[in-house]
């Protein structure tokens, strides 16, 4: 990339050309320089510049032998001749060394900076000279190997970071799609959760009116039990009444049994009194009528009593079982509770348990979302990456290292460590 020193120069360039060339510039071989006589001379190359000195050397020689021999006459004519023919071989002759010595070895080095600025690394820089020119040669081919070595690096490092972006490409793809998995997997298995919450909710509630509906039912049972004792004991009352009837009746009776023995005696009395007892043995017959009719009467009665008394008294037994059974059902109506209890307590734990693990699984859901965005940004990353190995391949692809590229940059690089050595 040019300094931006060289960008004003050359805007500067392009400006005086544009503007009629007033300062006589001219491009040539992509560069500025001045046109005319003065700017061909001054652009003129080394070994032109060296010619043309020994040239107008040689020329200068053979003019004072001419003029020399033309002039002079004898000897000293044919020694100025001599002497102008000499200088002007030996001009020539190290005109020649010169151009061996200096000239090839600038062309080759010229031709290998060309060849190596357009990218060509391929061709050796080949010299076996020990001089000056000699070691730029050795130096630049010492150069062309180093960059060789350097792409060939480049180039392997490239091909890697290329398969490296490939496979991560590759297995970000494959995370992609499991976290994506997993992503919809937690947010089915979180709807599920929702449901199981509602319902474990639904149940909690339901335990709990339950729960109401048995202390009610317990209060019952109890109201229950009070009335059946009530009962129990008004129907001990009417057992005790009906044996103190029972007492009562038998006593009329023995009542009547003597009613009707006095009776009995007193028509014996009248009897034995004839005519004068005869009202009187009337009365002692309807005395006994009424006696009999009274035994008869307390015999039913008290049959009638003593079968309200067995029912009673099998009324009292099952108002006893009846008793136990509603005491049996108030001791299970109130496990009933305490298990009902329990339950609401589970339930409500549970709710918490599900309710903590609603919110885990939301944070989990998160936290996948949140590794499939950075899944994407790696993706993305390497795809950048990517693209940038390309380009570097296609920056780097412009060299051409010839067939010692194939041997590996390890050999490469030996052969510029001997070099340097």
């Amino acid at each position: 990339k040019p300094a931006r020193e060289q960008v004003k120069l050359a805007e500067q360039a392009y400006a005086s050309i544009r503007a009629g060339n007033p300062q006589r510039l001219a491009i040539r071989q992509g560069q500025t320089v001045r046109a005319g006589l003065l700017g061909r001379l001054t652009n003129l190359s080394l070994r032109a510049r060296a010619m043309t000195a020994l040239g107008s050397l040689a020329a200068m020689f053979l003019g004072m032998g001419g003029g020399g021999y033309c002039l002079l006459e004898g000897t000293v004519a044919q020694g100025f001749g001599a002497a102008g023919l000499i200088g002007a071989l030996a001009v020539l002759l190290l005109e020649r060394s010169i151009a061996h010595a200096v000239g090839a070895p600038l062309k080759q080095a010229t031709q290998a900076a060309r060849a190596i600025a357009g990218g060509d690394l391929g061709n050796p820089i080949l010299s076996e000279r020990r001089d000056d020119m000699g070691k730029l040669l050795r130096s630049m081919e010492q150069m062309r190997l180093n960059l060789v070595a350097i792409i060939d690096d480049v180039h392997h490092s490239v091909d890697g970071i290329a398969v490296a972006t490939r496979e991560i490409a590759l297995g970000n793809a494959d995370l992609a799609q499991r976290t994506q998995r997993q992503a919809s997997r937690l947010e089915e298995t979180t709807d599920s959760m929702g449901q199981l919450a509602a319902a474990v909710q639904q149940n909690a509630g339901s335990a709990q009116e339950v729960s109401g509906l048995v202390v009610d039912a317990t209060g019952t049972a109890q109201a229950g039990g009070v009335a059946v004792d009530k009962v129990r004991v008004t129907m001990e009352g009417i057992g005790e009444v009906g044996r103190r009837i029972e007492e009562i009746i038998g006593m009329i009776d023995a009542i009547a049994f003597q009613t009707n023995l006095l009776a009995l005696n007193a028509a014996v009395e009248a009897a034995k009194a004839c005519e004068a007892g005869r009202g009187f043995a009337v009365v002692a017959s309807e005395v006994r009528s009424l006696a009999q009719r009274s035994g008869h009467a307390s015999k039913q009665i008290r049959s009638l009593l003593q079968d309200t008394i067995a029912q009673l008294e099998q009324g009292n037994r099952q108002v006893a079982d009846a008793s136990q059974t509603m005491r049996a059902i108030e001791v299970a109506v109130q496990r009933v509770n305490v298990l009902m209890c329990d339950m609401a307590e589970a339930s409500r734990e549970q709710s918490l348990g599900i309710g903590e693990v609603n919110r885990t699984l939301v944070e989990m859901d998160a936290n996948t979302q949140q590794n499939a965005a950075m899944v994407e940004q790696v993706a993305a990353a390497a795809s950048s990456l990517d693209e940038q190995a390309g380009r570097l391949t296609q920056a780097v692809s412009i060299f051409k290292l010839g067939r010692q590229a194939k041997s590996g940059s390890v050999d490469i690089s030996f052969q510029g460590h001997l070099l340097l050595r």
